[in-house]
């Protein structure tokens, strides 16, 4: 499973920390040089935003699988009031706070994909993919954040889905408690799945309780 790294952005002195923590982990993911930089400004620009316009959030950092060359992928939330025109938010030059204004027009200037979803009774998330445009897209997008508890190294939840002929099986798995044991447990319930595409559900539950005894 790809490893999901959340960083909590409460105060100014977080976004440092969120900026810096990208660009660790675009390293790590071997990200080209010419899209380290993005890193660094998407996630200030996206840390900023939620100091100033959300209350604080949070951001989950994550590598993107399935692509020939490096994706990093930024996702963004905030608990705010939203944002009731997506359009002028993102032209430059437009902020509420008095603010240059350049935030989520530079996000989208230098993702390679970007979204955002706002409502005003819930705030914004913000996705962004940093690296090389992605190949054409399945016949629809899924996607899940599984971060550890806190104190915990490894995340105790695990998440599967396999798709064919129109139709998908999707499986979320939550070992009990956290941590280490939880984790394995999770992810043998996730691999018991995927061994077994052929099986019915009944008979799928019933072999993933086998295994988890």
């Amino acid at each position: 499973m790809p490893v999901d790294v959340l960083v909590p952005v409460k105060e100014k002195t977080d976004v440092a920390v969120a900026r810096r923590t990208a660009l660790e982990m675009a390293s790590l993911t071997g990200l080209k040089k010419t899209d380290m930089g993005a890193v660094g400004i998407v996630a200030t620009e996206a840390a900023t935003n939620l100091i100033k316009h959300g209350g604080g959030g949070d951001i989950v950092l994550r590598e993107l699988r399935g692509s020939l060359e490096p994706v990093m992928e930024l996702i963004a939330w905030d608990r705010g009031k939203g944002m009731g025109n997506l359009a002028h938010c993102f032209q430059d030059g437009y902020s509420t706070a008095g603010s240059p204004g350049t935030g989520l027009g530079a996000i989208a200037r230098l993702a390679s994909f970007h979204q955002v979803y706002s409502h005003t009774a819930c705030g914004t998330v913000l996705v962004a993919h940093i690296g090389p445009p992605r190949p054409t897209r399945e016949w629809f997008d899924v996607g899940a954040i599984s971060v550890p508890y806190p104190g915990e190294s490894v995340c105790g939840d695990a998440w599967v889905l396999r798709a064919s002929y129109g139709r998908c099986r999707v499986m979320i798995a939550d070992g009990l408690g956290h941590g280490l044991y939880a984790s394995e447990a999770a992810a043998r319930a996730v691999d018991t799945v995927k061994d077994h595409q052929s099986l019915g559900p009944l008979a799928l539950l019933e072999d993933v309780h086998l295994r988890l005894r």
